[in-house]
């Protein structure tokens, strides 16, 4: 209701009946903001706690370079236009959070090999959907996530190439090489074979990965550590350091494996 009525007061005080010159006033507002924001003087330090403790990250990357966000949560832009699934069909199952591509039953893909499939599978589950009692559907925030198993067939190859055409960026080199992977959610309580960062990262050793339950590896090479970024969140860290060099196609080969029955649930890559 707050955001509504902010939103109408924002109306009444531009003073334009016309939603398209509103639109335009508004979008280059937020130009402005962007270029303000970007050629800011940075702070000598990071503000983020965690960000304090990593030396080898330059704060100008985290602040002022773009980045991608490959994420499997809803509501977001790059589910509803098909771009984190490469929907060909915007017709049929993409634009808004009745029409998108919603990937996998989670019973469908958790326990299989999953090799054939052409990307990490997206991945839902019905008990953490709202029930259907209107035609309404009054929820849309759910995490979804991407999920990684003991078979280790599937890989997320990123940036993608919808990505890429979507978001305009350069053919080489669009990005900085700092890769932060975030774990999904589960509501009141993860099932036991789920993998969380207790088990992942040992973090009375300076992050380290804690071997027995997952191995990733970025481009063949593999992570050795990760370094604790917000509650869910950690960057990817390599024998030498936190930076990777990207394949010769300027993209990042991201491939998980957990050990026994673990499920791997991530929400989210972002790469600076």
């Amino acid at each position: 209701t707050e955001i509504l009525h902010d939103a109408l007061e924002l109306i009444e005080t531009e003073g334009s009946s016309d939603p398209q010159v509103l639109l335009t006033q508004l979008q280059a507002a937020d130009d402005e903001d962007y270029k303000l924001f970007t050629n800011t003087t940075l702070p000598s330090k990071f503000f983020d706690a965690d960000l304090k403790d990593i030396d080898d990250i330059p704060n100008h990357v985290i602040y002022n370079q773009p980045n991608l966000c490959h994420t499997a949560i809803l509501p977001a832009d790059i589910r509803y236009q098909g771009v984190l699934t490469e929907t060909t069909d915007p017709t049929e199952t993409t634009g808004s959070y009745e029409s998108y591509d919603q990937g996998y039953q989670y019973n469908a893909v958790a326990k299989k090999d999953n090799a054939e499939l052409d990307a990490m599978p997206v991945v839902w589950e019905p008990n953490l959907y709202q029930r259907t009692c209107t035609k309404y559907r009054v929820q849309i925030d759910y995490q979804n996530f991407f999920v990684a198993n003991q078979f280790g067939g599937t890989r997320l190859l990123l940036p993608n190439p919808s990505e890429v055409e979507y978001y305009q960026m350069p053919q080489q080199d669009p990005l900085e090489g700092y890769i932060v992977m975030c774990l999904a959610r589960c509501g009141w309580r993860c099932p036991a074979d789920t993998l969380g960062w207790d088990k992942i990262r040992d973090d009375d050793n300076g992050g380290q990965s804690k071997p027995g339950s997952l191995s990733v590896t970025v481009n063949d090479v593999p992570v050795t550590g990760y370094s604790k970024f917000s509650e869910d969140c950690a960057f990817l860290k390599h024998a030498q350091g936190h930076k990777w060099e990207s394949n010769s196609d300027a993209k990042y080969d991201i491939r998980p494996k957990t050990t026994g029955n673990f499920i791997l649930r991530i929400s989210a890559i972002v790469i600076w």
